[in-house]
């Protein structure tokens, strides 16, 4: 094996720079030598163990945290070095929760790496809670699949982020944040009670084009106001989001998406009174396949769509609406239309993302994922 340096070649032969790199070669008991420095680097680690018990240690090209029962921060490991925010910044880990598996099954949290604007609140991925500035609220639950390891990328934008698996051999993005834009971040991860963690590797990096403006990934953006009418492309499974700025006042906005043709295809609706549907149009007839209460979705509120082969998720304000599992009709097609506005509706910012990462931007994100 040839030694490392911080400037390497890709397979193809493209230089790679670490910003920071650990793949914990050096078996190091707990408590472990904090700070810490990352083998082969560059970056060192700080490492916070609390008197409880809870243990942090290498072993075997591992770093093993193991908490003591006593809640978060039982101990807490970071990176020492604050990062500024950046368009296409990688923070990626291959983590292993060896006793309860990830996701864990609690609502609303998810166990794995965060940016924070603090460097004691290291512990939630995705959650509406102070500190977690790079994506919205926890919509987790139901989308990520339970496995024993995960290899996990979080990759700023300007203002949010994105989430991103691997899952087998294919990087998934599992959710796309759309608001924080705190410069000065700590880039780490907590343990919770007696669970136990295993991470093969810890990197960071900065990736280009194109993920270096917050929509070089997107397959289609319809920014500013849209008007109805307004076709627009996506994959077949894809994440779509819109923002409803103001919530008609009589009839419906209505999205369609995977359009075979006028009478064959998805919808999502927003009656005047916020609630939100899901309908499957076949051969001009439409059924409900999903639908909220009145009031889910007001005004000025993003809503989400994910496509997953013949699952289709939807999101109000980053909270769950359903989710229909039995979408086998049209899952192929890729073409969309903001249909509708209703009286007084107003749309912005209709964004389509694919599912599954490929081409170019597969080739950056692998350049330093797989090295």
């Amino acid at each position: 094996m040839l030694p490392f340096l911080h400037g390497l070649l890709s397979a193809a032969g493209e230089a790679i720079t670490f910003l920071l790199r650990d793949d914990f070669t050096t078996n190091d008991a707990a408590p472990i030598t904090s700070p810490r420095t990352c083998e082969p680097g560059p970056g060192t680690l700080t490492a916070v163990e609390e008197s409880n018990g809870a243990t942090i240690a290498t072993s075997g090209g591992q770093l093993i945290t193991t908490g003591a029962g006593g809640a978060w921060d039982d101990c807490r490991i970071m990176a020492t070095d604050a990062i500024t925010r950046a368009a296409g910044y990688l923070v990626y880990m291959n983590i292993t929760k060896t006793s309860a598996g990830l996701p864990r099954t609690q609502t609303g949290i998810f166990y794995a790496p965060s940016l924070s604007t603090s460097t004691v609140n290291l512990c939630l991925v995705m959650a509406n809670v102070d500190g977690r500035i790079y994506m919205d609220k926890e919509p987790v639950s139901g989308v990520i699949p339970s496995q024993a390891s995960k290899e996990i990328a979080l990759i700023l934008r300007e203002t949010g982020g994105f989430f991103l698996q691997k899952i087998g051999s294919t990087w998934v993005l599992m959710w796309v944040g759309n608001s924080g834009s705190t410069s000065t971040l700590y880039v780490g991860n907590n343990q919770y009670d007696t669970d136990q963690q295993s991470w093969d590797t810890w990197r960071h990096a900065q990736l280009a084009a194109p993920w270096d403006t917050d929509n070089g990934i997107a397959t289609d953006t319809e920014l500013g106001s849209v008007g109805a009418g307004t076709t627009f492309v996506h994959e077949a499974d894809c994440i779509i989001e819109f923002t409803v700025d103001t919530v008609a006042s009589s009839g419906e906005i209505v999205v369609f998406f995977r359009v075979q043709d006028s009478s064959n295809y998805w919808a999502c609706w927003i009656t005047d009174s916020g609630t939100l549907y899901l309908r499957e149009c076949v051969a001009g007839s439409l059924t409900n396949r999903g639908n909220t209460s009145g009031g889910f979705v007001a005004n000025g509120e993003r809503v989400v769509i994910i496509c997953d082969d013949e699952t289709v998720t939807i999101y109000g304000n980053n909270t769950q609406a359903f989710s229909y599992s039995s979408a086998a009709n049209f899952k192929t097609e890729t073409a969309g239309e903001l249909d509708s506005l209703g009286t007084g509706g107003v749309v912005s910012d209709i964004i389509t993302w694919p599912r599954i990462i490929s081409s170019t931007a597969l080739e950056e994100l692998t350049k330093y994922t797989d090295a």
